[in-house]
């Protein structure tokens, strides 16, 4: 699961159907379009505010997922409080933009069919699966 950090806090990202309504609403448009909605949004500033925007949809998913769950005794804690968008606007700035762009994006592909832009780096890309390169060196021997 994609998290943002705040600090040393690190905040749970969740693509819920409310969170996906939420950000629809925010773009105007199809999630698919959320990369188009960022690169042209105008300003420095501008693409910051609608990413942060997007987060906090995605990190009140998760909040909202969380509470649900304690509601319904699927886990055992207390309900947590939502991020209000005040708050995520003066705890970011520009230096937290790609850290921020790549969790949206993280989180999107993980609980979707998304499609990163270009230029674009995954945490989970960069990954390699032990196993099947074992595979793979059990084949190459083999041949």
């Amino acid at each position: 699961m994609a998290s943002i950090k705040l600090g040393k806090k690190e905040i749970p990202l969740k693509l819920t159907l409310m969170a996906m309504k939420n950000i629809e609403k925010q773009i105007g448009a199809d999630i698919s379009k959320i990369g188009e909605y960022i690169q042209n949004a105008g300003t420095t500033t501008d693409k910051l505010i609608n990413v942060v925007g997007i987060i906090r949809h995605m990190a009140n998913g998760y909040v909202a997922k969380h509470n649900a769950d304690v509601d319904f005794g699927i886990i055992e804690g207390e309900k947590l409080n939502f991020y209000d968008e005040e708050l995520f606007l003066n705890v970011f700035d520009v230096s937290d933009f790609e850290q921020l762009q790549n969790a949206l994006y993280e989180t999107i592909s993980s609980d979707t069919t998304f499609n990163v832009p270009d230029g674009v780096k995954l945490k989970n890309s960069e990954e390699v699966d032990v196993v099947l390169q074992e595979i793979e060196a059990e084949k190459s021997k083999n041949e």
